[in-house]
């Protein structure tokens, strides 16, 4: 998955959709989404709501990187 075609999507058009990045905490650094993964709703509100509180994840900053659909 690290290595597919990926595009950047909104976290709210992420669900249903397999990470090609990881999403992770930092710190202490434990992924929440690791590459291959299906992303699914409650991993979205969960990164929001931390966000809302001010945790950090190392992601891509406007969205999060998907395999592209063929």
């Amino acid at each position: 998955a690290v290595n597919a075609d990926s595009e950047k999507l909104s976290l709210e058009d992420a669900p249903g959709r397999i990470s090609a990045e990881f999403v992770y905490a930092y710190p202490p650094g434990v992924p929440l989404l690791v590459p291959g993964e299906i992303i699914d709703k409650e991993d979205i509100d969960m990164i929001l709501e931390s966000e809302s509180r001010g945790i950090s994840y190392q992601r891509d900053s406007e969205g999060i990187r998907c395999c592209k659909q063929h």
